[in-house]
């Protein structure tokens, strides 16, 4: 009997134990075996009901039912403790979990603040960070060295010819005109230098049926010179028009390119962007051309510069429906492939005034071409300058 007392009293103290120490699960299970140790010294002792009484002077029923009666208690009240304790245990690791989740909304708002990773290296056009370092410069632009489908490209004449919807955008019906005007319009076309390239945004959500995909365009920018070549030829100036459209929950991403080559005279639009704008333009986007007409611009490069002279009436096609298309990338980093690329075939005159103004803000700002490697290039409408 002396050994089932003993087992209660260490059950007792390994409880306690455990507590004060806030040993957790750990001190739970030493309690638990500790209790099960004195069931089994009980069961040991019950085999044997009457010597045992009998050594422990129990000389009457009422006597023996009271040391069985005290025997249970201390059983009832160790498994009482012990529940207890798991309690007390389960409210402590809870408390730790409420305090390890704000530590992880720390970090998570830390990490925003200030990027764990060392931000990319400037790019650009020329030496170190030029094109052909660019995928040197971030994990990000690995693309712009190891990509297969790849932008811009040498479009050659002997192409896969394709019959293929007109092209053409659509105007919200809120703002048919799509004119932006200063300060007063949420849908203000609003110019901007970004280091790199002349860009409008803001132009009213115009949209594009491609594909069976309405894209919408997001904005426009300029290089210096083309960008894509036409069997092997640069043109002065190559306007590019960024769509994008979710589909199935993934951002996919069109562009229209337009060339420019020096002419007699530019488009309404681009005095107004390169003569009214650019003087003034930053790198805060800000509505400095007053009544820029998308519909106009529309219809420019939509079209394209009609030759002063022709052999026939059928020999010029407009661009709406005389284009290249292909499958290529971004032509600047990150570079990401998947791009839809319309490229139309007819361009638009520009004054040599006008091209030394863009110019002189952005440089030369073309990605040579990328190979081919393969991909297949829609000649749409049969017709090329």
């Amino acid at each position: 009997m002396e050994r089932f007392e003993a087992c209660t009293a260490h059950a007792n103290a390994a409880g306690w134990e455990g507590r004060r120490w806030g040993r957790g699960r750990g001190a739970i299970a030493a309690t638990s075996a500790a209790l099960l140790l004195c069931l089994v010294v009980l069961v040991s002792i019950g085999g044997r009901k009457t010597s045992v009484l009998q050594e422990e002077g129990t000389d009457s029923k009422m006597e023996a039912a009271e040391k069985l009666a005290k025997w249970s208690k201390e059983v009832n009240d160790l498994e009482a403790e012990v529940k207890k304790f798991e309690v007390e245990a389960n409210e402590k690791a809870v408390d730790e979990l409420v305090h390890l989740a704000k530590v992880k909304d720390l970090l998570n708002q830390l990490k925003d603040q200030v990027p764990l990773e060392a931000p990319p290296k400037p790019w650009s056009y020329e030496g170190a960070t030029g094109p052909d370092h660019w995928a040197e410069l971030s994990s990000d632009y690995q693309l712009c060295g190891t990509g297969q489908q790849q932008s811009p490209i040498n479009i050659e004449l002997d192409l896969q010819q394709a019959s293929l919807p007109s092209l053409g955008w659509v105007l919200p019906k809120d703002n048919a005109a799509v004119t932006t005007k200063t300060g007063d319009s949420a849908l203000a076309g609003r110019e901007f230098y970004n280091g790199h390239t002349f860009e409008v945004e803001s132009l009213g959500s115009p949209t594009l049926l491609l594909g069976g995909v309405t894209y919408t365009l997001e904005q426009f920018h300029f290089h210096t010179p083309s960008e894509h070549k036409v069997a092997g030829r640069h043109y002065d100036m190559e306007m590019h028009f960024v769509h994008s459209a979710m589909v199935d929950g993934q951002k996919k991403l069109a562009v229209i390119a337009a060339f420019f080559e020096v002419g007699d005279n530019s488009p309404a639009f681009v005095k107004q962007l390169f003569e009214t704008a650019l003087p003034s333009v930053s790198s805060n986007p800000t509505a400095l051309a007053p009544n820029l007409d998308f519909r106009g611009i529309a219809q420019e490069v939509l079209v394209g510069t009609v030759p002063t002279k022709l052999e026939s009436a059928n020999e010029f096609v407009p661009n709406f429906k005389n284009y290249f298309q292909y499958t290529g990338s971004l032509t600047t980093p990150p570079c990401t492939e998947g791009v839809t690329w319309v490229v139309l075939k007819n361009p638009v005159d520009i004054t040599a005034a006008d091209l030394s103004a863009i110019q002189n803000l952005e440089g030369k700002n073309s990605r040579p071409t990328q190979p081919l490697n393969g991909r297949v290039v829609l000649d749409v409408g049969g017709s090329t300058p």
